[in-house]
């Protein structure tokens, strides 16, 4: 298995926020890794625990095949712009973008997963 583990702390100075998910060059990144089954970007962030993960080679390739860094950093921007204008917090707003550049995983061959538990030990996927 490949992994890339690391957190988001957001100071102060940054905003302050909290639970933010992955960045656009997090997601793009990842292609990186789209030919082997099981690879996983985690970000551990505030109270959270989100992971992205190969679940389909084939699909992933072909999704990365297809979605270069610019178009991945203007539909990422493009879906957290209006998760905000509609009121959801920057997490939401966040997690909305990562999952409107992913799609479903049954599409693109990649999982996006978060733990909300205090143990943080119970994954939930969020693009099925």
């Amino acid at each position: 298995m490949v992994g890339d583990v690391r957190t988001h702390p957001y100071s102060s100075d940054e905003g302050g926020y909290y639970n933010m998910a992955f960045s656009s060059d997090d997601v793009s990144n990842l292609r990186d890794y789209a030919d082997k089954k099981g690879s996983i970007k985690m970000v551990e962030a505030g109270g959270r625990r989100f992971a992205l993960v190969i679940l389909d080679p084939e699909k992933a390739k072909d999704f990365f095949k297809n979605n270069d860094l610019k178009q991945v950093k203007s539909k990422f921007k493009e879906a957290f712009d209006n998760a905000r204008k509609a009121g959801k917090s920057p997490s939401q707003a966040n997690s909305d973008a990562v999952r409107a550049v992913i799609g479903k995983s049954k599409d693109s061959g990649i999982g996006f997963y978060r733990i909300d538990d205090k143990k943080k030990l119970k994954f939930i996927q969020t693009n099925k």
